[in-house]
């Protein structure tokens, strides 16, 4: 038995090519269909026939309409509501395998840079750990270093006063000058002004005295017989704030109570009085003076 009049259709170059309506007038169905179809039909009628049953197969309507689309010469079928083409499912047959592929590729990278990643986030922390070893060795390094000085510089300091003691009676001072715990003293036998003084204690290569502890303080108002002696303490730079010939600044003040005052609003020169106190002065005033120098 011979398919229907319709297979003249089943390749559309000729004569529907182009021409939809044409294409679905000759009931016009993909080549794979059309045979499975026709070859059950045929099936299905010689069991009929073995069995004497006569009927007319409704599929044959399925030759005859049908479920396509015709564009461009070439028939477009759907299965299950998805319109698609041979043309279509060879296309993604070709380049299923290319995108597989690329996927792949793409996995393997991501997979490198995640090592990638994980590596350098080691080394990072392996450095971070060293710098903060390190960081830490520095810093006990530093105190221990600050602890070995302070402990050279008390043993200095020991090793010296040790020394001067040794030394005191052996070293003595100029004639005119007395002796107190490695200095000498000069308390002056006439009066000037606070600057010649200053000028006399340099000229004997001396300096007015720097008060530095209580004991000193004691000692010079034992030896001044009764009499203002000028100091090397002023305020002349700069009102208010008192400071030693050397440069250093005022620590230790022995203030007479309500001095300093600047009562005359020009005493601007220290002076060590009997009471073991002090006074300041006009610096124009004439005192006798006080010149001290170290005994080695």
């Amino acid at each position: 038995m011979e398919p229907p009049e319709y297979s003249n259709c089943l390749t559309l170059h000729q004569p529907y090519e182009g021409n939809a309506e044409a294409a679905d007038r000759a009931g016009c169905i993909d080549e794979d269909r059309y045979s499975a179809i026709y070859q059950d039909i045929l099936e299905t009628a010689a069991e009929g026939r073995n069995q004497g049953i006569s009927f007319r197969d409704p599929r044959i309507e399925t030759l005859r309409k049908p479920n396509k689309e015709v564009k461009t010469g070439r028939c477009i079928f759907r299965r299950g509501g998805v319109r698609y083409s041979h043309r279509a499912k060879r296309l993604v047959l070709k380049f299923l395998p290319l995108l597989a592929i690329l996927l792949l590729m793409w996995l393997i990278l991501l997979v490198m840079m995640l090592v990638k990643y994980k590596d350098i986030s080691a080394k990072l922390k392996a450095v971070e750990l060293d710098h903060s070893t390190m960081m830490a060795n520095v810093s006990k390094g530093l105190l221990d270093a600050q602890s070995n000085h302070n402990e050279i510089k008390q043993h200095f300091e020991s090793d010296m006063a040790t020394l001067r003691a040794s030394l005191g009676s052996l070293i003595t001072c100029p004639v005119g000058w007395k002796a107190h715990a490695g200095n000498c003293y000069y308390f002056s036998s006439v009066q000037q002004p606070w600057e010649s003084a200053k000028v006399d204690c340099i000229r004997r290569g001396s300096q007015l005295v720097t008060v530095k502890s209580k004991e000193e303080q004691i000692f010079l108002a034992q030896n001044v017989n009764g009499k203002e002696h000028w100091i090397g303490l002023s305020d002349s730079a700069q009102e208010g704030t008192w400071q030693w010939v050397n440069g250093a600044p005022l620590r230790v003040s022995f203030w007479q109570s309500g001095e300093p005052n600047n009562a005359k609003n020009d005493e601007d020169c220290a002076e060590i009085e009997p009471t073991v106190t002090w006074n300041d002065d006009d610096c124009s005033s004439s005192r006798h003076w006080i010149c001290e120098k170290s005994r080695f």
